[in-house]
């Protein structure tokens, strides 16, 4: 912007301008005064690293929901391995894993680690293990939401977890299409 002319203060009103996208490291508020990370969108190595990096740095305690990371092919398990290899007991209180990947390699990886480790077979379902985890804390936590879309849509465990409901406008794949697809997968009639 500088380079192209503009003020200071053009530059400081343009960035102040700008949103987050639904999914991306959106913080929303949670249930019983927690924050939510929500980065929902996709998922890769790189990015479940960069935002485990993230909440590391965040005060108070600390909940990983690490989903699916699909189209990873033949490197699938190595990845997902290494991804419960980050997780860190003493900045982890509870890890949360959805996906056949994820429940198999990171949530093994992970225990052996020494934390704390539920298995989801739905978004729901780790919704609600993080919901119930989240009401019965005395602390203020950060619980960051981490996954692919076919097979996971961890979006749907936010949404549960949001303070709001009104909040989900700001989460993706809410169109009725999708939540038409949700339905089918998990054929769970709350959707």
């Amino acid at each position: 912007a500088e380079k192209l002319g503009l003020e200071q203060e053009q530059i400081l009103a343009g960035l102040s301008n700008i949103k987050s996208q639904p999914g991306r490291m959106n913080k929303l508020d949670g249930v019983n005064g927690s924050v939510i990370i929500d980065d929902t969108y996709n998922s890769s190595p790189e990015a479940v690293k960069a935002a485990l990096k993230y909440l590391y740095t965040c005060e108070g305690v600390k909940i990983a929901l690490l989903g699916n990371m699909n189209e990873l092919g033949s490197t699938s398990q190595k990845e997902h391995i290494e991804i419960g290899e980050l997780c860190d007991p003493s900045f982890l209180s509870l890890v949360v894993t959805l996906g056949l990947d994820a429940n198999r390699y990171t949530a093994s990886t992970a225990q052996q680690k020494g934390c704390k480790v539920i298995k989801a077979d739905t978004p729901y379902e780790a919704g609600e293990i993080i919901k119930e985890f989240v009401n019965k804390s005395q602390s203020s936590v950060t619980v960051l939401c981490k996954g692919s879309q076919n097979g996971v849509y961890a979006e749907e465990a936010v949404k549960i977890l949001l303070n709001n409901d009104k909040d989900s406008q700001y989460l993706v794949r809410q169109s009725d299409s999708w939540l038409q697809k949700k339905r089918n997968a998990f054929q769970k009639a709350s959707v």
